[in-house]
């Protein structure tokens, strides 16, 4: 960022409230990316659709750095149904409106400097050969646009993933002994943590050697003002070991360009079929650092400490 390395380090964060869902007030966003910036961060993944004008503009004003994507989440992998698994990757309609509303949200927010990269197809299917059409596709408008951002996506296929050849930077969701939660000690799961994180970025270092690396989703779920000294699960001192157990091991990764935690603030998701470890009986997710209420869990002081105080190693080896 103006010729200096800059490290990503923020939330996913979704148009969510308690009383008002999805239509958040302009108030909400901008205290949200005061929160934000409280922290120490300097990032926002939007997840997972296009943003609000009003928020982008406050986002350029605050100097906040933001992915921008469009509609899409795990497309041709089945999420969506258990009996009728979509086969719209090989659906030309389908395509079609995914490159249409892609090229239309870069359109709309071209003139927003705080967008600096546009994705697309969060946790696509991208091991299969019909995804990579599609992903190159979208990659080829998104370039036709000029913008000079970054494109990307979020890929959660890792091991098998074909899709990053063509991407700017390869990002990846991973929720190593978290979703679900496995048992074993504080140790074991954060051994875990540690050799997938590890594994995963030097896989990628691998196939693609010149490209930078981040994670674009990781975190755990904890309900607020659940406290357990041995750290049970859904309280919010097995939320803080996770993401301490996380930054431990990004920060000392050379290889790590940036962090979006998953996520920002709790809020609703699918009602029937998420994983105890990030949901509460409502029907939401509670992966926020913050609740619905915006009250912080233990979790933002140690998301406030590596934030400011620790510098990670990718930017240490410039120095």
């Amino acid at each position: 960022l103006n010729g200096k390395p800059i490290f990503l380090k923020g939330f996913n964060r979704h148009e969510s409230e308690m009383t008002s869902g999805s239509a958040t007030s302009e108030a909400l966003m901008l205290q949200d990316i005061q929160r934000l910036k409280a922290l120490g961060g300097n990032f926002i993944r939007g997840a997972h659709y296009q943003q609000s004008e009003r928020f982008l503009d406050l986002c350029d004003r605050m100097g906040v750095l933001v992915w921008e994507e469009s509609l899409g989440w795990g497309n041709g992998q089945g999420y969506t149904s258990k009996t009728f698994p979509p086969n719209e990757l090989t659906d030309a309609e389908f395509c079609d409106m995914q490159v249409r509303q892609t090229r239309e949200m870069v359109r709309a927010s071209f003139n927003h400097p705080s967008v600096i990269i546009s994705a697309f197809l969060n946790e696509c299917n991208s091991a299969k050969p019909e995804c990579k059409a599609l992903v190159d596709r979208l990659i080829e408008a998104i370039r036709a646009e000029r913008t000079g951002r970054l494109v990307t996506f979020a890929c959660n296929v890792c091991a098998t993933d074909i899709c990053n050849a063509n991407t700017d930077i390869v990002a990846f969701n991973t929720y190593p002994g978290g979703i679900p939660l496995k048992p074993g000690t504080p140790a074991v799961l954060a051994k875990k943590v540690h050799d997938d994180f590890t594994k995963k970025i030097a896989d990628f270092r691998k196939r693609y050697p010149e490209k930078p690396i981040m994670v674009s989703e990781s975190g755990m779920g904890a309900i607020y003002g659940c406290h357990d000294p041995n750290a049970s699960v859904s309280t919010e001192e097995c939320q803080e070991e996770y993401l301490t157990d996380i930054f431990e091991t990004l920060w000392s990764n050379p290889d790590v360009v940036g962090f979006s935690i998953w996520q920002m603030n709790d809020g609703r998701t699918r009602e029937r079929f998420c994983d105890k470890t990030v949901s509460a009986f409502f029907g939401g997710s509670v992966a926020g650092v913050f609740d619905q209420m915006r009250r912080p869990k233990m979790s933002a002081a140690t998301v406030r400490r590596f934030f400011t105080e620790e510098i990670p190693a990718n930017l240490k080896k410039g120095e």
